[in-house]
């Protein structure tokens, strides 16, 4: 090596599993925290189905792409078979995992960031095989990773208590999309022609936003709605996101079909099921909505009540521990199973919209680039450590622990 490449500084190649990503938080998040890793020098090779693929060129342009197939066996087959192996070829440092698991087969360093709360949540872990097998590779992706980042301290103490493996932690708070016009700077790779066109609702309205899955418990949000005659007779109750788990929309009309008609606080007015939605229109559905409202029971970071925030509406949150510790300043915290305390949340944050104050607060702290610079610092640090040996791998085990951990990943019983 000759004096002046000696002089070069290190160029952190960086690979990206986005295989798996779908069309709404998983890519939303990949679209502001990437582009912040290659500002800070990092060169990146992205593994993604063509459509996401599509969307992250628009803001990675000088990143390189590798197509990866939409069938979800041929998919799975790729990443943990051959995936490790292109990455090596083209010269990557670190694997970077957004999700839960890394391929079977890898030689190369790895972090994973895990944003699927619902695999390793303690509380009502869900059961099934499917859920078995997510786990158990999670599990085995965790003991041979050189890193693993959470997107809360919630997360991170859920993890070990599930897992109970001792592996360098690193907690990155995700940043927030201004959706105010006067700081909105939009990509074309977070607005698609999938988004349909939106009817002005009839009346001032609260909204939930995300892809639907039942540990969101929108379901108490719309029965909580339809109790109330007077909050229907004020407010329309729109819900926003893709049906991620099947039958949900349909019971979602169950109940609105069940609920009895009372116009003795004026005309109800209506829930409805809009879809998804990204861009402009999600901007202009968060910056228009009198209240903001999010019921889930399993969390790791939800971006969606920083986005509300900073598009000047008001958030009502359960009582998650996660939402505590990002929102805790800012929202309104109910018990979701309570009907009269949601609403009675409803009303008391639609009548304290954020201030310009909390606004500049939450841009402040919650900023893609400094998102953006902690993960570089962790990824370089995962490269330079290299692949954790065997015996590193094994000491991250408590071993008296072993029996409670299998039955909590194999039979879903909480430890």
């Amino acid at each position: 090596m000759n004096r002046a490449s000696q002089l070069q500084p290190r160029v952190l190649r960086v690979a990206v599993d986005a295989a798996a990503t779908q069309p709404g938080g998983g890519l939303s998040y990949l679209t502001q925290q990437l582009p912040e890793v290659a500002a800070g020098g990092a060169q990146l090779l992205v593994f993604a189905q063509a459509d996401i693929a599509e969307r992250l060129r628009a803001v990675l342009p000088s990143a390189a792409f590798v197509t990866v197939a939409r069938s979800r066996t041929l998919r799975l087959a790729y990443i943990h078979l051959a995936m490790s192996t292109v990455a090596r070829r083209w010269g990557a440092d670190v694997l970077y995992c957004p999700g839960s698991t890394t391929p079977l087969l890898c030689g190369t360093p790895t972090v994973i960031n895990y944003q699927n709360s619902h695999v390793f949540s303690p509380v009502k872990l869900l059961r099934g095989t499917a859920m078995s097998v997510r786990r158990v590779l999670g599990w085995v992706s965790a003991i041979r990773s050189s890193r693993i980042v959470h997107l809360s301290h919630a997360a991170a103490a859920d993890f070990y208590l599930t897992t109970q493996l001792r592996v360098p932690v690193e907690v990155i708070w995700s940043g927030a999309s201004d959706v105010d016009p006067a700081h909105q700077q939009r990509t074309a790779a977070e607005s698609s022609d999938d988004s349909p066109p939106l009817a002005s609702p009839r009346r001032p309205y609260i909204v939930a936003v995300s892809n639907l899955y039942r540990h969101k418990r929108t379901d108490l949000l719309v029965t909580a709605y339809l109790s109330d005659p007077q909050l229907r007779a004020d407010y329309d109750l729109l819900i926003v996101g893709q049906e991620l788990e099947q039958g949900i929309n349909d019971e979602i009309r169950q109940l609105i079909s069940a609920a009895p008609v009372d116009n003795s606080a004026g005309a109800p007015g209506e829930v409805r099921l809009v879809g998804y939605v990204d861009g402009a229109a999600l901007a202009g559905l968060l910056r228009d909505a009198a209240v903001y409202v999010s019921l889930s029971e399993r969390e790791s970071f939800a971006l969606t009540p920083a986005e509300a925030l900073l598009a000047g509406t008001p958030v009502v949150l359960s009582r998650l521990p996660a939402f505590h510790e990002a929102y805790g300043e800012w929202g309104v915290f109910v018990t979701s199973a309570d009907s009269a305390d949601v609403v009675a949340g409803i009303r008391a944050a639609a009548a304290h919209p954020p201030s310009e104050d909390t606004r500049a607060e939450v841009r402040r702290r919650l900023s893609w680039e400094v998102n953006g610079q902690a993960l570089l610092r962790v990824l370089d640090a995962a490269a330079r450590d290299g692949v954790p040996s065997a015996a590193d791998s094994l000491r991250r085990l408590h071993y008296t622990r072993l029996p409670d951990v299998a039955r909590t990943l194999l039979v879903g019983r909480a430890p």
